[in-house]
């Protein structure tokens, strides 16, 4: 399975996606977005991932909404 990155350090995702390409022999991407900035990230996310089929979705970002929700329901993200 392909991989896609996203950070908001490109040296530090180079790294991460080198390093799983060696060894794991799969593909990588490597978004650079830091989500303390607002929602406004998502359009250049939204950009860089158009047309890969994201299968699976591994949040660590560290950040949240004011309140707890299902993300499904979260107006205006």
């Amino acid at each position: 399975m392909n991989v896609a990155l996203v950070s908001r350090t490109k040296s530090k995702l180079e790294a991460v996606a080198s390093e799983i390409e060696e060894l794991a022999k799969v593909e990588t991407k490597c978004v650079v977005a830091d989500f303390s900035g607002g929602v406004e990230i998502y359009e250049s996310i939204s950009q860089e991932l158009d047309g890969l089929d994201i299968g699976i979705l591994v949040n660590n970002v560290g950040v949240s909404y004011e309140y707890p929700e299902y993300f499904h329901l979260v107006e205006n993200w």
